[in-house]
């Protein structure tokens, strides 16, 4: 199911389609958010029995200069349940506008993945929203997406 309606889709829509369909979302499962969590994570919050760590994201073996250089702007937060160790939800932002490239000023930047449990017991991103304000090559850009995954069934 997709929103807009498939009439209502833009040749951006639909160009978008295609690059998902290319390079399927990797972060699927919520416990991969972890391995982005540094030695500096402190708790900053408890709600009930979930607990909130802030964190500054820490860059994969795959990840590139420019990923290292966007996710050392960023500050992530990571909200576990206590009760039963999943993942609830996960946000990073940028601390301050920042300048990623040359031609480019990121002024915000926010992704928030919300968590919920799969059939076979695991947390997956039900939800993924992003949002980017910034000017790249005197363009201004702001973007939001929201991906939605939902009705999932174990395969047998």
């Amino acid at each position: 199911m997709f929103e807009p309606a498939q009439s209502d889709w833009d040749n951006d829509f639909r160009d978008r389609l295609t690059e998902f369909d290319a390079a399927p979302y990797d972060e699927f499962w919520c416990a991969d958010f972890l391995a982005m969590v540094g030695r500096d994570a402190q708790a900053v919050a408890q709600h009930g029995t979930a607990l909130v760590f802030a964190f500054s994201p820490q860059p994969g073996p795959n990840d590139d200069a420019d990923d290292r250089k966007f996710l050392a702007e960023m500050i992530a937060h990571l909200t576990i349940d206590q009760s039963t160790g999943a993942i609830q939800k996960f946000e990073m932002r940028n601390r301050r506008p920042f300048k990623p490239i040359l031609i480019a000023k990121v002024k915000s930047f926010h992704m928030e993945a919300h968590c919920q449990v799969a059939p076979n017991g695991r947390p997956y991103v039900a939800n993924l929203s992003t949002e980017l304000s910034a000017k790249i090559a005197l363009k201004k850009v702001e973007d939001h997406e929201e991906r939605r995954i939902f009705n999932l069934t174990e395969a047998r």
